[in-house]
Parts: C-alpha cells; sequence; structure tokens
C-alpha cells in the first residue's frame, strides 16, 4: 500500500516529541497528483498535534499560531496558484515551511522559499490562466471595499485577456472572501489590504 498521509504526518509529530530532532516532510509529485492537498492536510495535522487544550478557548476564535499557519493556505493560494491545461487549481510556487517547535507547541513559522512561476503572469499558454487572485479581485470588484480601485473588466487587462477567464470548480467570488478573512486573522487590518490589492 501506498503510505498514508495521516501516517506520514504522524510519524513526524512522534518522532519529533520522541528524539527531539528535526523532521522533514518532502511533497512531491507531478502537475494534478495532489501535492496542495496533501500539504494543507500535513500542516492541518502538524498543527492540530501541537496544539495545547482549547480549554476555555472560543472554539471560533481564530488568534492561535496555528491558526495562522492554517491560514496561510488560502492567501498562498490566491497569489500562487492558477489554472494550467492538466489543473485547474494548480500550485505554480515552491515553498519551505519551517515550523518550530517549543515544549510540545508550535512556536513559530517561517516560509522559508517562495519561489513563483512569473511567466505565468505575462504570458499564459492556451487552456491555462494567470493567478486566482487576480479573478478573485475582479469578481469582487463590485465590493465597497474593492470600488476606489476602479477595476474593469478582464479582457481590459493585457496579461489577463491572452488566458482563459474562469476555471471550472474555482469560484472567485468565494475565494476572495476567504482570502480576505484569511489575510484577517494574519494580521492585516483593511488598510494593509487596500493597500496589497
Amino acid at each position: 500500500l501506498p503510505p498514508h498521509i495521516f501516517s506520514i504526518a504522524a510519524a513526524a509529530v512522534s518522532n519529533l516529541r520522541s528524539t527531539c530532532r528535526n523532521q522533514a516532510v518532502v511533497i512531491s509529485g507531478e502537475s494534478g497528483a495532489g501535492k496542495t492537498e496533501a500539504a494543507k492536510l500535513i500542516m492541518s495535522f502538524v498543527a492540530e498535534s501541537m496544539e495545547q487544550s482549547k480549554s476555555g478557548n472560543d472554539w471560533g476564535q481564530l488568534d492561535t499560531l496555528e491558526d495562522k499557519v492554517l491560514q496561510s493556505n488560502p492567501v498562498l493560494e490566491a497569489f500562487g496558484n492558477a489554472r494550467t491545461a492538466r489543473n485547474n487549481n494548480s500550485s505554480r510556487f515552491v515553498k519551505w515551511l519551517d515550523f518550530h517547535v517549543s515544549k510540545g507547541r508550535l512556536h513559530s513559522c517561517v516560509i522559508r522559499h517562495y519561489l513563483l512561476e512569473v511567466t505565468r503572469v505575462c504570458n499564459p499558454s492556451p487552456g491555462e490562466r494567470s493567478y486566482h487572485i487576480f479573478f478573485q479581485l475582479l469578481q469582487a470588484s463590485d465590493s465597497p471595499f474593492l470600488m476606489e480601485l476602479g477595476l474593469r473588466d478582464p479582457k481590459s487587462y493585457r496579461y489577463l485577456k491572452e488566458g482563459e477567464l474562469t476555471a471550472p470548480g474555482i469560484c472567485d467570488d468565494l475565494g476572495f472572501q476567504e482570502t480576505q478573512e484569511a489575510l484577517t486573522v494574519l494580521g492585516f487590518d483593511e488598510a494593509a489590504q487596500a493597500q496589497l490589492f
């Protein structure tokens, strides 16, 4: 049987606790193999495993480091995933998340490397589209938050009109809401988000 994603994550957490030595999980594969989803599952498992008891805390409150680590995913996907000929939500970047653990709890997390495939922005191939964030912004352009940006139809933008405007299975309206919520959890207030967009 092929290795199970939670078994791999559990072994890494168990080895970390028993040996107090660094652990690494490398996720690789061809386009569409499920690397993005596997990374989310591993991050979620590690974050939940390292979390202290939530007794007395509001379950709906997203203020722990673990929550922030998990909420980095919608932001990374919005700015780093695009539609390709083989995959509608293809990661066009590489990341190395460096988790620092102290006393059985996540102490910090740093993205060590982030490599963005720049050609995707200016020259998408037939059947592809640029990064999701562009389409999220355009779909949400009538929201009061984005009105002052004066966003136009996607075909008005040279970098967008060459590629596809939609990606089956990707809801850009919902994606923008998730991106905005994640940025809020990560500490970006409305002014910082407006400047980012």
